[in-house]
């Protein structure tokens, strides 16, 4: 039976709900536990589950007495749930009556692994991009390393940023200050930056991390920070609907030359560098 041919069945059962169900719904439901969405009586292949957090992959089914018979049945409902990539938790309704606050705890728990996880998965790919990308482009193995282990650092800083702050939004001033003194140590005076500052978000944040170091890294072997004369004026723009420009200007440091054709892809331009990013105005945060 499939999830559509199954919402009728779905509904029937939320309309009928056991009171340990009701007892457990009430503290799932609304975002209650780390912020993370719950559904009731959700449909999963030809399965009702009990609840599920389709962001974390988890299901949670409670068995009443009679799944004390129902071993063989329940191990295969698990697996077929689990072949549609969720992680199945099984409670005794006497758990949700006896030890709820211990449900809760456990379901915690499961998220908070979820989610590291998820993180973890990101990262090794990111980082796998990152090293196919630096050996297109580095000449040599000595390069090589440099590019990756720079990126890497980039990565490193961005996210012992977001950590301070509980993995909630962060400031891009703080984070393009961040970037930059690892070039200028107690000189990040040369590195201007105008307009309001914007919290972003942490699932952006690392890109945007990346994309501040190529910059700095550009100017440092070409541009206004290849010398001690240079400046940079980063300006930022608040744009309709939560967007944010960037402007990035280089004054002064060594005379512009046109690139030859092997190095124009690492040379930066001299014209501003406006990045579009959804972030929201921190004066609006929250």
């Amino acid at each position: 039976m499939t999830a559509k041919r199954l919402t009728p069945v779905a509904r029937a059962l939320r309309r009928n709900r056991t009171d340990v169900e009701d007892r457990l719904w009430q503290r799932l439901r609304n975002r209650q536990l780390e912020g993370e969405k719950f559904v009731f009586q959700f449909p999963i292949g030809p399965y009702v589950a009990d609840f599920a957090c389709r962001t974390a992959r988890l299901v949670v089914e409670l068995d009443g007495g009679q799944h004390g018979e129902m071993i063989a049945a329940d191990a295969a409902r698990t697996a077929v749930i689990e072949a549609f990539g969720y992680r199945v938790i099984r409670f005794w309704n006497s758990d949700v009556t006896g030890n709820l606050d211990g449900v809760l705890e456990a379901i915690r728990q499961e998220l908070l692994i979820a989610e590291l996880n998820h993180r973890v998965r990101n990262i090794l790919n990111l980082i796998q991009a990152l090293v196919n990308q630096s050996r297109s482009e580095a000449r040599s193995v000595p390069e090589f390393t440099e590019m990756v282990g720079g990126r890497i650092h980039a990565l490193a800083r961005a996210h012992d940023q977001i950590t301070r702050q509980g993995w909630e939004a962060s400031s891009i001033k703080q984070l393009i200050h961040t970037e930059v003194e690892a070039y200028l140590g107690d000189s990040t005076n040369r590195v201007i930056v105008l307009g309001p500052d914007a919290l972003l978000r942490p699932e952006s944040f690392t890109s945007l991390a990346l994309v501040i170091h190529e910059m700095a890294t550009n100017s440092a072997k070409y541009g206004a920070l290849m010398d001690k004369r240079g400046t940079i004026e980063i300006k930022l723009e608040q744009l309709p609907e939560n967007g944010l420009a960037m402007h990035w200007r280089e004054i002064g440091g060594p005379p512009v030359k046109a690139p030859c054709a092997a190095a124009s892809a690492r040379r930066s331009s001299s014209a501003p560098c406006l990045l579009n990013w959804v972030a929201r105005p921190k004066s609006a945060s929250n």
